[in-house]
């Protein structure tokens, strides 16, 4: 084979390869992990029961940590959306499900479980979105929306708070 032919092959297999890495390495910068473990915070003797069910991206682990806190006098589980098939949701006075939209379309966990019990007195859902403006009225019920953008985590938990106050009351 001719010098030139092997140098056309090498560079026609090469470029795949390197799409691939690509691709890969974007996936894995760009995955949204979910949360390693569930857990409890809050007042454990408290009446008011709030469930929040997210995955594990840091700006959600910040929005968790201030809603936390604003509502520190309710009892708090906090679980990975991977564990929504378990919940009852009559077990809590508030469920917030925080998951992000990608290709128009929110986590499929997250999906399951609203298509299954949504619309609910006691939900509120809170999506992230590219340029936050992505929303959804399939499931009738309240929804906060934003960007995983510092500029917005203010509003997003501000508005996630007074739903969930509003199921306490």
């Amino acid at each position: 084979m001719k010098k030139k032919t092997k140098i056309i092959l090498a560079i026609a297999a090469g470029i795949p390869a390197c799409f691939l890495i690509v691709m890969t390495l974007y996936l894995v910068i760009m995955y949204e992990p979910d949360l390693e473990a569930s857990f409890e915070t809050g007042n454990p003797e408290s009446d008011a029961r709030v469930l929040i069910a997210s995955s594990g991206s840091s700006f959600k682990q910040e929005l968790i940590r201030e809603i936390a806190a604003a509502l520190q006098d309710s009892r708090i589980r906090v679980i990975p959306l991977g564990e929504l098939e378990k919940v009852q949701p009559g077990e809590y006075n508030g469920i917030l499900v925080m998951t992000s939209c990608e290709m128009y379309k929110i986590d499929s966990d997250a999906a399951g479980f609203l298509e299954k019990h949504a619309p609910g007195d006691n939900l509120a859902l809170l999506i992230t979105s590219g340029n936050g403006e992505w929303n959804t009225d399939k499931y009738g019920i309240d929804t906060v929306t934003g960007a995983s953008e510092p500029e917005q985590k203010d509003r997003l938990i501000r508005e996630a708070v007074a739903r969930l106050k509003s199921f306490l009351e």
